[in-house]
């Protein structure tokens, strides 16, 4: 979410922000199988790999099966949202154009790829969000779908920009006017959740406490907007950061979120997206169907390989370190590839242990409201199940997905291999190109604590910012550190 200081709202760089929803696609899939299939699958996959001590395992689900083409068009031009602002004037936000990335037609071509271009119900066309908003960016000029957005800025208040684009909509168009009637679903929800899904920090998201919050204000059964009489006081506390996982990674996935809470049918858990726009449980079930196509297509997504050069006898000597040391957790890679889905317990793996704990206290009320809702009805229902710990994610790409960890508090991969050194206060300059390939990461400085100032520095000081933990590296000499990171190029 980024960019009213002129009425003139397409000269603005501020309205971009105004425009992008907060989208919660959520992170994580499954290939589809039957119950034999899940059974058979359980036991390989407890066999092959040497788990960690007191890690449980995650066993896959059956899901339905999806066209992944058909995924492919909904994804980027279809009507899972359905709220936002006329095409004539989101064009005139665009005077020259944009790459089409997408190699989109008609109306949409001219759009940024993190938009959709689709018909309300008013029949005007009109300028959405899309699951690209969190879930695409660009490094070096090269357009990557599927990679986390580290770019999003969460730590603006959207809430008076919804009210300024409305106020112009009546001024253009009238108060009564469709255009204006078209706006408002997105305007209502962006103003509800906005003073609640703030972070501190740019380039982390606040993914789980949105999806709360628009919770707090549908019926569970009905799925209706409702205004609370009151906002829970579980919701008032500061939003709890997270990186946003790379798509490809989903193939591998029996659960979604970083602490492994999504179970059940994926597909209706990510179609959840639209709850900020949706209007009701008939309008639901026809993007549920959707999504399963949607699904489909986003595990036939492969990561970018590494444009550098690898030095090969290094990653040969880091393969076998990272078998010896890593894969227990996060699998093996190549010809004999086995990811062993485990849940970690934050005393094992010591990182921030806030997000995990918040789930089982602060939010606990809406698991549990959960299995009352309209997204838990069979026979697809989705799950949300209260862990102690974490997911341990493929690797796949891991080059290309930085900053680290589940809160995006490590720059590069050699300063997550080595805890002692990572910054306790960092900035980066959120350019594209300032990607550092040798250290695998994004380049940094080290800065002071800015607590309540600039949130371009991550401070690590910060409840839920912290940095420490997965100290598994620390035990590696430097060459060897070298090694590891060498192989994980490859991946």
């Amino acid at each position: 979410m980024q960019r009213l200081e002129k009425m003139s709202w397409y000269k603005s760089s501020q309205v971009v922000l105004c425009l992008r929803v907060l989208v919660i696609l959520i992170y994580a899939g499954s290939a589809p199988l039957t119950a034999e299939e899940v059974d058979q699958k359980t036991s390989a996959d407890r066999v092959h790999v040497r788990s960690s001590e007191q890690a449980n395992f995650i066993g896959p689900s059956v899901q339905r099966t999806g066209r992944s083409q058909a995924g492919r068009q909904y994804l980027v031009n279809g009507n899972y949202l359905t709220s936002g602002v006329p095409l004539e004037m989101a064009k005139q936000r665009y005077p020259k154009g944009v790459p089409n990335h997408l190699k989109r037609t008609g109306a949409a071509a001219s759009i940024p790829f993190n938009y959709n271009v689709v018909t309300s119900s008013s029949g005007n066309l009109i300028v959405v969000s899309n699951c690209l908003q969190c879930h695409a960016q660009q490094i070096d000029g090269q357009f990557v779908m599927g990679l986390g957005n580290t770019f999003v800025n969460f730590a603006r208040n959207i809430g008076p920009q919804a009210e300024a684009i409305d106020l112009l909509l009546a001024l253009r168009y009238g108060t009564e006017s469709a255009q204006r009637s078209d706006f408002q679903r997105f305007k209502t929800s962006l103003t509800a959740v906005a003073p609640y899904i703030q972070t501190k920090v740019r380039g982390v998201h606040s993914a789980d406490k949105l999806a709360f919050v628009l919770a707090a204000h549908r019926d569970g059964r009905d799925l209706q907007w409702r205004t609370p009489k009151e906002i829970p006081q579980s919701l008032h506390g500061e939003a709890i950061p997270t990186d946003v996982p790379p798509w490809w990674v989903l193939k591998k996935k029996h659960a979604m979120f970083y602490a492994g809470t999504g179970r059940g049918d994926f597909a209706r858990i990510m179609m959840a997206s639209s709850l900020v726009t949706l209007k009701d449980t008939t309008e639901a079930s026809e993007i549920d169907r959707a999504f399963v196509d949607v699904l489909a297509f986003l595990k036939t997504i492969e990561p970018p390989r590494y444009p550098k050069p690898i030095h090969a006898d290094l990653a040969a000597h880091g393969r076998l370190l990272f078998e010896e040391h890593c894969a227990r957790c996060h699998g093996t890679y190549g010809d004999q590839e086995r990811y062993p889905n485990l849940l970690i317990p934050t005393e094992e793996v010591g990182t921030d242990p806030l997000l995990a704990q918040a789930n089982g206290t602060t939010y606990r009320s809406y698991f549990e409201a959960h299995g009352d809702s309209w997204f838990a009805q069979p026979p697809h229902a989705a799950k949300l199940v209260v862990t102690d710990g974490y997911v341990a994610p493929p690797l796949d790409g891991i080059w290309i997905t930085a900053p680290y960890l589940h809160n995006g508090s490590v720059p590069d991969l050699m300063t997550l291999l080595d805890s002692p050194k990572r910054p306790a206060s960092w900035r980066r300059s959120f350019r594209s190109n300032d990607y550092d390939y040798d250290k695998v990461g994004w380049r940094y400085e080290i800065t002071t604590p800015q607590q309540d100032h600039d949130a371009s520095v991550y401070d690590t000081t910060r409840q839920g910012y912290g940095n420490q933990g997965h100290r598994f590296g620390d035990d590696f000499t430097t060459d060897q550190r070298k090694m590891v990171v060498e192989y994980l190029k490859t991946l």
